[in-house]
């Protein structure tokens, strides 16, 4: 499946052109992100975070970007899940996407959200 998922910045004053960012997500992508979901569960924890370095940022118009994600994670809660990392654009600034519901994620299908 695609996922395609706006992106924020924790620095208003970044001008960057990256508005989203793509993945393709395998089966195993999937059924990792639920085995993560249910350890928080089982642990009773906010989320888990882990490194996860398939990622491209992208443009509006869908292009890769000339910005470079680093340090990209993956975090995962009881429910959805969100990526997070650093963008490195002459000063370094945190980004992160929107979050996805895991339910919508174990459906299979494309989610464009950009």
């Amino acid at each position: 499946m695609h996922l395609k998922l706006p992106v924020t910045f924790d620095n208003s004053e970044i001008s960057s052109d990256v508005d989203c960012i793509a993945a393709t997500l395998e089966e195993a992508d999937l059924s990792r992100i639920a085995k993560l979901a249910q350890h928080v569960r089982d642990l009773k924890v906010q989320h888990i975070a882990d490194f996860d370095w398939g990622w491209t940022a992208r443009n509006c118009e869908g292009n890769p970007a000339k910005d470079r994600l680093d340090f990209v994670h993956i975090n995962v809660s009881d429910d959805d899940v969100y990526w997070s990392g650093d963008l490195r654009h002459g000063v370094n600034s945190r980004w992160e996407t929107a979050s996805v519901l895991i339910e919508d994620l174990m459906r299979g299908e494309d989610i464009d959200r950009c």
